[in-house]
């Protein structure tokens, strides 16, 4: 579950990219310190957070928590 985490962590910043933490996370309807938490592999984020992440940035969902496919749809 640790590893899952971690690699989720790694694509959510990847997915910021250059964006900061603040203007990713208002984007995004989540708080800061829950954005950094997703980025370092301290949690997993809810069906909720996905859904949203997913209108506002167009990420699929197939890539950021498992890794395949692309990016972007």
């Amino acid at each position: 579950m640790n590893r899952l985490k971690r690699d989720i962590g790694k694509r959510f910043a990847k997915l910021r990219g250059k964006r900061s933490y603040l203007k990713f996370a208002q984007d995004c309807g989540v708080s800061v310190s829950l954005l950094q938490r997703y980025e370092t592999g301290g949690g997993l984020p809810s069906v909720d957070n996905l859904f949203i992440l997913h209108m506002e940035t167009g990420v699929s969902l197939d890539w950021l928590l498992l890794g395949r496919g692309s990016m972007f749809n």
